[in-house]
């Protein structure tokens, strides 16, 4: 707080001071967070955040598996099972950075219904900083739509 009003040159520390202050230290937290996670861990929230550009929706967790599988390809990952992928969705909602929340539709199909909490930007210039996750980040979203909902291959797409 003391930092964000002196930068501003103001003599007296506000609320609105302490409010900015408690909003970058959430930033700066989220960051420090994604840059230790595991690249898996980090491929699969890369995943949510392609699926959520370029407008936030509601994805599922066949969706962001689909995409996982296609991108772990292109940077020549082992594939992880589906099952662990959604124990890392669960992570990811464990630490608030996505909301995921279980729905049911009918005898044997429960899904988990995905959003973001965090902003897309942020998460985006993070990931980037992982060397081998910054050309999977920068695919065309709407490419990456179809590419999920085609299921076909999406190595192309990562070329320069």
């Amino acid at each position: 707080s003391g930092e964000i009003a002196e930068r501003l040159e103001a003599s007296v520390i506000g609320e609105e001071h302490v409010l900015a202050a408690k909003a970058q230290i959430e930033i700066d937290t989220v960051k420090e967070t994604i840059k230790t996670f595991p690249t898996q861990i980090k491929l699969v929230l890369a995943s949510c955040l392609l699926l959520n550009t370029p407008k936030p929706r509601i994805i599922e967790t066949h969706e962001v598996y689909l995409l996982y599988k296609n991108l772990c390809s292109v940077i020549g990952l082992e594939i992880l099972t589906q099952r662990r992928v959604t124990d890392y969705i669960s992570d990811l909602a464990m630490l608030d950075i996505i909301t995921a929340r279980v729905v049911s539709k009918g005898r044997y199909e429960r899904t988990k219904n995905i959003s973001l909490n965090i902003p897309v930007e942020l998460a985006r210039i993070t990931i980037m900083e992982d060397s081998r996750l910054s050309p999977v980040i920068k695919i065309d979203a709407r490419a990456v739509i179809n590419a999920v909902s085609n299921t076909y291959p999406i190595q192309h797409l990562c070329e320069e």
